[in-house]
């Protein structure tokens, strides 16, 4: 029977390719030689595949941005006032109501966060665009929230000048700034489009939430950027993940359901820090004894230095914490890691 079934579904595929690949819908029963067949699957596998999972990404974008959208323009009992962290919190049962099960069913042990929160950042919408755009530009904006990052494959740049349609595979290590708290993995599609003058969407996109081992989906997530005439942008960030909670330490569970640990607020607060410390820079009545070159190497040392202090504390490129000692009631936990990058550290 299982064997029957992986027939019938290599079948299909094998069916739906060849009538993409000829332009039209094969009849029920049809003759196509062996070699034939070999040389349609051959030739197209690698390029036709390709296109026609590019193409799947873009539906899948689109389809993010129309969620994103609802859920960044609807209030009411959609949102409610989040006490603990700041911004708002989903309200779930409100959500299934209104919206389809985007990523499928829930995988069993994975629960939800969906947060929302709201500001004003000294920076032109576009400007944001091009730095969420840029792997490195987004984990220096979000300094100790993001440790590795990587843009995998440009699938489009956008019309013209502007970046209004890029999209782009991505895979990037989101953390929290302790070792009991496991770095969230993910491997997603980043999605920009002008939606009107002055108005942009970034929308996020697991595309990885149905393998074996990965224990976080991101839901449709990301910001709607609106340009005010002073040079600012009004920010509305959105977080929507599902996780397994087992993965999570006890003790923090609280604090990541809330969304204190992962959410919008947070992200929010570390893009109003990243512009201010541009402002320190930039302003000449800041700092003004020093010349610019100066405030620039101090900002890269102080980069430099947080990257290497959350690296070694957050569980981010595969490393470990040991327990040294036991751990008993009221005793401080004594951990020990072994350095083998050897990067503003020493080895062992």
């Amino acid at each position: 029977m299982i064997e029957n079934a992986r027939l019938k579904e290599e079948l299909y595929r094998t069916t739906s390719l060849v009538s993409q690949m000829l332009g039209r819908p094969l009849p029920n029963e049809v003759i196509i030689h062996s070699e034939t067949l070999s040389r349609i699957l051959t030739q197209s596998q690698m390029g036709f595949d390709t296109s026609i999972q590019r193409n799947g990404y873009l539906v899948q974008a689109s389809r993010a941005i129309k969620e994103l959208l609802k859920l960044g323009f609807v209030n009411g009992p959609l949102w409610n006032k989040n006490k603990e962290g700041g911004g708002e919190t989903l309200n779930f049962v409100e959500y299934a109501r209104h919206f389809p099960l985007f990523l499928g069913t829930k995988p069993h042990g994975f629960i939800s966060e969906a947060t929302r929160a709201s500001s004003v950042v000294s920076m032109t919408s576009s400007t944001l665009v091009e730095a969420l755009l840029n792997a490195d530009q987004w984990r220096e904006m979000f300094m100790g929230m993001i440790g590795n990052c990587t843009t995998m494959e440009v699938i489009s740049n956008g019309t013209d000048d502007l970046r209004n349609g890029a999209l782009q595979l991505m895979k990037a290590e989101i953390q929290l700034i302790s070792p009991l708290v496991p770095v969230r993995v993910l491997k997603f599609i980043r999605f920009a489009k002008q939606q009107a003058e002055g108005m942009w969407i970034v929308v996020d996109l697991s595309i990885d939430s149905g393998m074996e081992g990965h224990v976080t989906r991101r839901c449709p997530s990301g910001c709607i950027l609106h340009d005010m005439p002073n040079g600012f942008t009004v920010v509305t960030w959105i977080e929507h993940t599902q996780y397994k909670e087992q993965s999570v330490s006890q003790q923090y569970r609280q604090l990541i359901s809330s969304g204190v640990g992962f959410g919008a607020q947070r992200w929010i607060s570390a893009l109003l820090r990243y512009c201010e410390s541009l402002s320190a820079i930039t302003s000449p009545s800041l700092n003004h004894h020093l010349f610019h070159d100066t405030k620039r190497i101090l900002k890269a040392l102080a980069q430099r230095m947080t990257s290497i202090f959350c690296g070694g504390v957050c569980l981010t490129d595969g490393q470990r914490w040991d327990l040294v000692t036991n751990h008993a009631m009221g005793r401080p936990r004594i951990m020990a890691r072994k350095c083998t990058s050897g990067f503003g550290e020493p080895m062992g």
